[in-house]
């Protein structure tokens, strides 16, 4: 979801479809415990600072609408 997640310092981003990269990317967090951790720090804080419960809500049920008319 490209719309939470800042390629690299999040987290991956890689285009759909592309298992070479994808496998790429999983094997690259399955060996870096410490990468794992400074995504999952800086996504807790960007959920803290930018996300509060009733707008996460609002925008999953956005982007699931979307995705059901496509």
């Amino acid at each position: 979801m490209p719309e939470l997640i800042e390629h690299g310092q999040r987290g991956f981003l890689f285009e759909s479809g592309n298992v070479d990269d994808l496998a790429l990317r999983l094997t690259e967090l399955v060996r870096d415990a410490a990468l794992r951790g400074r995504f999952s720090e800086a996504a807790a804080a960007v959920a803290r600072e930018t996300l509060p419960m009733e707008r996460a809500v609002a925008t999953m049920a956005r982007l699931y609408e979307r995705m059901l008319k496509a």
